[in-house]
């Protein structure tokens, strides 16, 4: 297996203390000759994630609390460092002692080494990390990149992580039932294709229309479900990353990003059984609008595998309620940034 190469690059950060001005009187004046009566200092601490965005683990996400708000005439900035260069996130905006903040970076930030989190105090906007006064710092341990390596970036079974296979798998079918959909001529040809579909969710070789021909979809690599399925392929890494946390002893935001991540994996397995189904009955539609419907149906069922199901209407895809991309979200979640005052 290829270990993903870390590069964690620190800069030199000047300006570390207190917030005191070394320049002013220390006089035992009635504000104790501490900068004048200024009395803010760097505070909060929390978690910060690569979570995915418009690119795999691209959307820099952080909660703090127990913070404060910046000096007059100043605000908070932070930064990514890594990977041999630096990437401004913008200004960090406090909602009382809480920060909940979110900055798209538009590249895949944990792949190409971008794992230190630091963030200043300035009265304007940086041109480089280290200007103006430290507030928070963190960064991504080595050992649970590693852990979660064969999850979401390469594993034993191909070059993606298994979550990243199972994503790519379930688009690859769903695109290839489309194109069958928008280029229809003839339901023969369209059989042939929901075979094609039908074995590319099982993993199966079989000759399902019966014309001597065993119809796949080009590039897929393994199953969706089965005992050897993909499914059960990440069901088995998220155990090898629980035990590697340390199982029961983990942190608390470990625990619970796994139970939430495995309980999103263990739902993949019952859509992609209901696309296999109707794939099947596909292979003997009929007229071409029934043949088309029935394609649509399995690109639903493989929908909800991918997102999931919005089970009660309300217009969101609770966490109960999510899949593959529930299961992306909470295996990166377990990748966190501690984040405070250093």
């Amino acid at each position: 297996m290829s270990v993903l190469a870390l590069v964690l690059v620190g800069c030199v950060i000047e300006g570390r203390g207190n917030g005191d001005d070394d320049t002013a009187s220390q006089d035992d004046t009635g504000d104790g000759g501490n900068n004048n009566g200024d009395t803010w200092r760097a505070r909060g601490d929390g978690k910060a994630y690569l979570l995915d965005g418009s690119q795999d683990h691209s959307l820099f996400t952080l909660e703090i609390t127990g913070t404060t708000e910046p000096r007059e005439g100043e605000a908070y900035h932070g930064w990514l460092t890594g990977g041999g260069s630096a990437i401004y996130l913008g200004e960090i905006p406090v909602d009382d002692d809480t920060v909940v903040f979110e900055h798209d970076v538009g590249l895949n930030a944990f792949a190409q080494g971008f794992t230190v989190f630091q963030a200043y105090s300035a009265e304007s906007t940086p041109s480089a990390p280290g200007e103006g006064e430290i507030l928070w710092y963190g960064e991504l341990p080595t050992e649970a990149a590693e852990i979660l390596e064969d999850l979401l970036v390469s594993s034993p079974e191909g070059d993606e992580g298994s979550l990243r296979a199972i994503e790519t798998t379930v688009e690859t079918i769903m695109a290839y039932g489309q194109s069958a959909i928008d280029g229809y001529s003839a339901v023969e040809l369209f059989r042939e294709q929901a075979e094609a579909v039908s074995n590319g969710i099982s993993g199966a070789a079989e000759d399902v229309t019966h014309n001597g021909s065993v119809e796949t979809i080009p590039g897929l690599e393994g199953a969706l479900t089965g005992e050897a399925g993909q499914a059960q392929v990440i069901l088995d890494d998220f155990e090898l990353a629980w035990a590697a946390f340390g199982g029961n002893q983990a942190d608390k935001e470990i625990l619970e990003a796994f139970d939430n991540g495995y309980d999103c994996v263990q739902r993949i397995e019952a859509f992609a059984d209901a696309a296999e189904t109707l794939a099947g009955t596909t292979t003997v539609c009929g007229a071409e609008s029934s043949c088309i419907d029935l394609m649509g149906r399995v690109n639903v069922q493989l929908t909800y595998a991918l997102v999931g199901e919005d089970e009660d209407d309300n217009g969101t895809v609770e966490l109960d309620e999510g899949t593959i991309e529930c299961a992306i979200e909470y295996a990166s979640r377990m990748m966190a940034f501690d984040v405070g005052v250093p």
